[in-house]
């Protein structure tokens, strides 16, 4: 089991910024990063769940201030090919950490996590009706403090 530290501070991955950057999407959110056990959960802040659904585009994991791709512990990006609103692109939330989703590449089969600070970005679509009415860009970062038997939630 892994100690979680939540880290509150806004950082993206170098994918999120670039999307920043081009202005593909236009809102960003924070990601909660929960502990479940041996399981770690990312949820979107004040995601309004009851309204609307969402379809994910991409999501990664990587320890924080390394530039290099080997730092990337989890990766996800969906296929151009298969972003329609359509139930088996849907997903619900929360996240799990090394989940697989329909539809979507694994760049990264998750890793298991080392002690360190690491950050999450994600790009959601929003689905209301049945149509992408949205996106938002999604961030986070947190600290596993040991990665051992033993789990305590640090805030």
């Amino acid at each position: 089991m892994y100690t979680l530290v939540l880290n509150k501070k806004f950082l993206t991955l170098p994918i999120i910024l670039i999307l920043i950057l081009v202005g593909a999407c236009k809102a960003l959110y924070n990601f909660s990063v929960l502990q479940s056990g041996e399981e770690i959960l990312f949820d979107i802040v004040d995601a309004d769940t009851k309204s609307v659904q969402f379809m994910l585009y991409d999501i990664s994991v990587a320890k924080k201030g390394c530039k290099d791709s080997s730092c990337v512990t989890w990766e996800l990006v969906r296929m151009a090919d298969k972003t329609k609103a359509t139930s088996d692109n849907k997903i619900k939330l929360p996240i799990k950490y090394g989940q697989i989703f329909s539809n979507m590449e694994i760049r990264q089969s998750a890793k298991p996590l080392s002690t360190g600070d690491y950050v999450v970005g994600a790009t959601f679509a929003i689905i209301k009706h049945n149509k992408i009415v949205g996106s938002k860009i999604v961030s986070g970062s947190f600290k596993i403090s040991t990665a051992n038997s033993h789990f305590k939630l640090l805030n």
